[in-house]
């Protein structure tokens, strides 16, 4: 019965990688990619967000180096999370780095292993179909507003004022200027 539904899990379950090192990239891709998983990559924090609020699909994990030129991976999650806060995030890093709670770290380099290990307990405590309702909400309303995602909070009401703005002034319903 296990081996079903960690089967089930990796046919469906997205993960979308970002790290500016494309050596980095590609290997962790491979890996995942060869455990079943459906694999989106960016190289850079601002790329991954693009490819979140695109994604088509659901996308119920997010693996981000620390440390990158632009967006760094904790804004990345914390951008993600603002949008689909049930999402699964693990941060990549070289260095002595830390994670706050609710965000797992793995350090570079890593094993094969190590990661499906990571991605496994991960993609196991998240509830699938509430990320995809969430991601699902936030893709409507960023159609119905026509804005960004990250212009959007969770409860659906925008961080900015999104009103079109007329050109023209108003004018006087009574016909005088």
């Amino acid at each position: 019965m296990v081996d079903f539904l960690t089967r089930v899990v990796r046919e469906t379950a997205a993960i979308l990688v970002a790290d500016d090192d494309p050596t980095v990239l590609q290997v962790t891709a491979i890996f995942l990619n060869r455990c079943g998983y459906k694999v989106l990559t960016a190289q850079d924090g601002e790329a991954a967000l693009k490819a979140f609020e695109q994604a088509r699909h659901p996308i119920q994990l997010v693996i981000s180096d620390v440390l990158m030129p632009g967006m760094k991976g904790m804004e990345l999650v914390r951008s993600i999370r603002s949008l689909s806060p049930s999402t699964a995030a693990l941060l990549m890093s070289g260095t002595q780095a830390f994670a706050p709670d609710g965000i797992a770290l793995i350090a570079k380099p890593f094993t094969r292993k190590a990661l499906v290990a990571k991605v496994q307990d991960l993609l196991a405590a998240c509830d699938f179909s509430k990320i995809e309702r969430e991601q699902s909400m936030a893709r409507a309303r960023r159609l119905a507003v026509g804005v960004k995602l990250q212009d959007i909070d969770p409860a659906g009401a925008p961080l900015r004022d999104v009103t079109p703005q007329s050109e023209e002034p108003p004018r006087d319903p009574g016909g005088k200027e």
